[in-house]
């Protein structure tokens, strides 16, 4: 005895779920490029003051009352230490750090 053909079968019964992989491959993308191209977009720009303090636009990040951590207008592009409005000041290093594990581990890399 013969057995029928079934009409309900599908035609992709080699890779049952390949529908699935495809829409789980195509939400992976749009999920990696929206977070790649679109998450940048509503960052805070390097430097600017959102919400300053309230009680005057003078604080401790910012003296000269601009809404700018930095000196210029156009943010921190270099060195965040010589472009700020408030002097900083380095400390210097009293030890030098040693470069391997102290009990078993190698010396200056693997």
């Amino acid at each position: 005895m013969r057995k029928a053909n079934n009409p309900n079968r599908s035609k992709f019964s080699i890779v049952p779920n390949l529908k699935l992989q495809l829409l789980n491959a195509l939400l992976f993308l749009v999920f990696t490029l929206g977070n790649i191209f679109i998450a940048p977009l509503f960052a805070q720009s390097p430097g600017l003051i959102v919400r300053p303090q309230a009680g005057g636009s003078i604080t401790l990040l910012n003296p000269n009352g601009d809404s700018w951590a930095s000196s210029g207008n156009s943010g921190f592009i270099n060195n965040d230490s010589t472009e700020s409005e408030i002097p900083f000041k380095g400390v210097p290093v009293t030890i030098t750090e040693t470069t391997g594990d102290l009990s078993q581990g190698p010396t200056g890399g693997f």
